[in-house]
């Protein structure tokens, strides 16, 4: 189920979705997923993404701060 949500989160980042990124993080933090793991999912998904999925890593990296 972890991996699961990452994949997805990356999914959520490369392709924009704001609100499916903030479903994902809470799913992939309850699934176990840790900080490590969720920014490696950002940044495989800025390696597909480019540019305009890192516009999102700040949403990330604020949800982070909030609950990590």
């Amino acid at each position: 189920m972890k991996e699961k949500e990452l994949i997805v989160l990356g999914i959520s980042v490369a392709t924009h979705c704001q609100p499916c990124i903030l479903v994902h993080l809470e799913k992939a933090g309850a699934a176990g997923a840790t900080r490590a793991e969720i920014l490696e999912a950002c940044g495989v998904a800025i390696a597909m993404g480019g540019g305009p999925a890192m516009a999102y890593v700040p949403l990330v990296l604020k949800f982070l701060e909030q609950h990590g």
